[in-house]
Protein backbone atom coordinates (compact mmCIF):
# COMPACT_ATOMS: atom_id res chain seq x y z
CA UNK A 1 0.00 0.00 0.00
CA UNK A 2 1.65 3.47 -1.12
CA UNK A 3 1.12 6.71 1.00
CA UNK A 4 2.81 10.04 0.55
CA UNK A 5 5.41 10.05 2.89
CA UNK A 6 4.97 13.08 6.10
CA UNK A 7 8.57 12.27 7.49
CA UNK A 8 11.25 10.69 5.23
CA UNK A 9 15.36 10.07 6.34
CA UNK A 10 17.25 9.63 3.37
CA UNK A 11 20.91 10.49 5.49
CA UNK A 12 22.14 10.18 9.13
CA UNK A 13 20.41 10.45 12.49
CA UNK A 14 22.75 9.93 15.70
CA UNK A 15 22.14 10.25 19.08
CA UNK A 16 23.90 8.02 20.91
CA UNK A 17 23.38 7.56 24.57
CA UNK A 18 20.53 8.95 23.67
CA UNK A 19 16.90 8.53 21.74
CA UNK A 20 16.00 9.01 18.09
CA UNK A 21 12.10 9.02 18.05
CA UNK A 22 10.81 9.66 14.47
CA UNK A 23 6.41 9.67 15.38
CA UNK A 24 4.03 11.80 12.77
CA UNK A 25 0.91 13.41 14.09
CA UNK A 26 -1.62 13.51 11.33
CA UNK A 27 -2.89 16.98 10.87
CA UNK A 28 -5.33 15.90 8.23
CA UNK A 29 -6.49 11.83 7.44
CA UNK A 30 -4.49 9.14 9.38
CA UNK A 31 -3.48 8.10 5.54
CA UNK A 32 -1.15 11.11 5.95
CA UNK A 33 1.01 9.09 8.81
CA UNK A 34 3.67 7.77 6.94
CA UNK A 35 7.51 7.12 8.13
CA UNK A 36 9.88 6.33 5.50
CA UNK A 37 14.03 5.98 5.79
CA UNK A 38 16.36 5.07 3.39
CA UNK A 39 19.56 5.98 5.61
CA UNK A 40 21.15 5.30 9.06
CA UNK A 41 20.04 6.13 12.18
CA UNK A 42 21.67 5.11 15.30
CA UNK A 43 21.65 5.75 18.97
CA UNK A 44 24.78 3.27 20.44
CA UNK A 45 25.62 2.86 24.08
CA UNK A 46 27.65 5.36 24.97
CA UNK A 47 29.22 5.32 29.12
CA UNK A 48 27.14 2.16 29.81
CA UNK A 49 23.83 4.24 28.71
CA UNK A 50 22.15 2.61 25.73
CA UNK A 51 20.62 4.22 23.05
CA UNK A 52 16.98 4.17 21.85
CA UNK A 53 15.21 4.42 18.52
CA UNK A 54 11.51 4.63 18.24
CA UNK A 55 9.81 4.82 14.25
CA UNK A 56 6.30 4.83 14.40
CA UNK A 57 3.31 4.57 16.83
CA UNK A 58 0.17 2.40 16.85
CA UNK A 59 -1.27 5.18 15.28
CA UNK A 60 1.20 5.51 12.52
CA UNK A 61 -0.36 4.42 9.16
CA UNK A 62 3.14 3.36 7.64
CA UNK A 63 6.72 3.23 8.34
CA UNK A 64 9.06 1.78 5.75
CA UNK A 65 12.33 0.47 6.91
CA UNK A 66 15.17 0.56 3.72
CA UNK A 67 18.20 1.63 5.60
CA UNK A 68 20.27 0.91 8.88
CA UNK A 69 18.75 0.86 12.09
CA UNK A 70 21.97 0.79 14.84
CA UNK A 71 21.71 0.71 18.66
CA UNK A 72 24.86 -1.39 19.16
CA UNK A 73 27.06 -1.77 22.06
CA UNK A 74 30.31 0.00 21.42
CA UNK A 75 32.34 -1.27 24.32
CA UNK A 76 33.13 -3.94 26.05
CA UNK A 77 30.32 -4.87 28.63
CA UNK A 78 27.79 -2.25 27.64
CA UNK A 79 24.98 -3.68 27.26
CA UNK A 80 23.03 -2.51 23.55
CA UNK A 81 20.15 -0.57 23.05
CA UNK A 82 16.73 -0.94 21.85
CA UNK A 83 14.50 -0.24 18.43
CA UNK A 84 10.85 -0.28 17.65
CA UNK A 85 9.23 0.25 14.69
CA UNK A 86 5.20 0.34 15.22
CA UNK A 87 2.74 0.93 12.42
CA UNK A 88 -0.61 -0.43 11.23
CA UNK A 89 1.51 -1.28 7.74
CA UNK A 90 5.37 -2.01 8.43
CA UNK A 91 7.55 -2.77 5.78
CA UNK A 92 11.51 -3.71 6.38
CA UNK A 93 12.88 -3.89 2.92
CA UNK A 94 15.57 -6.07 1.20
CA UNK A 95 18.67 -4.53 2.23
CA UNK A 96 17.80 -2.63 5.03
CA UNK A 97 19.82 -3.93 8.57
CA UNK A 98 18.32 -3.40 12.00
CA UNK A 99 21.34 -4.34 14.50
CA UNK A 100 21.30 -4.59 18.85
CA UNK A 101 24.36 -6.33 19.12
CA UNK A 102 26.98 -6.78 22.44
CA UNK A 103 30.46 -5.89 21.53
CA UNK A 104 32.68 -8.11 23.12
CA UNK A 105 30.79 -8.87 26.78
CA UNK A 106 27.35 -8.32 27.31
CA UNK A 107 23.97 -9.80 26.14
CA UNK A 108 22.41 -8.35 22.80
CA UNK A 109 19.30 -5.53 23.38
CA UNK A 110 16.12 -5.66 21.46
CA UNK A 111 14.03 -5.11 18.33
CA UNK A 112 10.31 -4.86 18.01
CA UNK A 113 9.07 -4.90 14.64
CA UNK A 114 5.10 -4.97 14.46
CA UNK A 115 2.13 -3.62 12.71
CA UNK A 116 -1.08 -4.86 11.88
CA UNK A 117 0.51 -5.56 8.66
CA UNK A 118 4.13 -6.55 8.42
CA UNK A 119 6.46 -7.35 5.58
CA UNK A 120 10.26 -8.12 6.53
CA UNK A 121 12.59 -8.71 4.03
CA UNK A 122 15.86 -7.68 5.83
CA UNK A 123 18.03 -8.45 8.19
CA UNK A 124 17.39 -8.05 12.20
CA UNK A 125 20.73 -9.06 14.83
CA UNK A 126 21.05 -8.93 18.22
CA UNK A 127 23.57 -11.29 19.03
CA UNK A 128 25.17 -11.81 22.55
CA UNK A 129 28.95 -11.17 22.93
CA UNK A 130 31.74 -12.18 20.85
CA UNK A 131 33.31 -13.75 24.30
CA UNK A 132 30.70 -13.78 26.81
CA UNK A 133 26.90 -13.02 26.86
CA UNK A 134 23.62 -14.40 25.82
CA UNK A 135 21.26 -13.31 22.55
CA UNK A 136 18.77 -10.71 22.86
CA UNK A 137 15.07 -10.67 22.09
CA UNK A 138 13.59 -10.01 18.19
CA UNK A 139 9.79 -9.64 18.03
CA UNK A 140 8.75 -9.61 14.18
CA UNK A 141 4.69 -9.88 13.88
CA UNK A 142 1.63 -9.18 11.98
CA UNK A 143 -1.58 -8.83 13.85
CA UNK A 144 -3.86 -9.86 10.82
CA UNK A 145 -0.90 -10.39 8.12
CA UNK A 146 3.08 -11.06 7.90
CA UNK A 147 4.98 -12.11 5.60
CA UNK A 148 8.80 -12.95 6.99
CA UNK A 149 11.23 -12.99 3.87
CA UNK A 150 14.01 -11.85 5.79
CA UNK A 151 17.12 -13.09 8.68
CA UNK A 152 16.69 -13.09 12.45
CA UNK A 153 19.79 -13.61 14.60
CA UNK A 154 19.89 -13.63 18.16
CA UNK A 155 23.22 -16.17 18.25
CA UNK A 156 25.99 -15.91 21.42
CA UNK A 157 28.59 -17.56 20.51
CA UNK A 158 29.62 -17.88 24.22
CA UNK A 159 26.04 -17.97 26.00
CA UNK A 160 22.49 -18.87 25.65
CA UNK A 161 20.70 -18.24 22.40
CA UNK A 162 18.02 -15.39 22.55
CA UNK A 163 14.23 -15.23 21.32
CA UNK A 164 12.50 -14.79 17.81
CA UNK A 165 9.08 -13.98 18.81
Amino acid sequence: MAFAAQLTNTGTLSANGGTVALTTQATQAALASVINTSGLIEATTVDATPGHIRLGTATTQQVTVGGNINVNALAPAAGPGSAEIIGHFVDVTTGARLTANAASTGNGGSIIIKGDSTTFRGTAQARGGSTAGDGGFLEISGHNRLVFAGAADTLAPHGNLGTLL
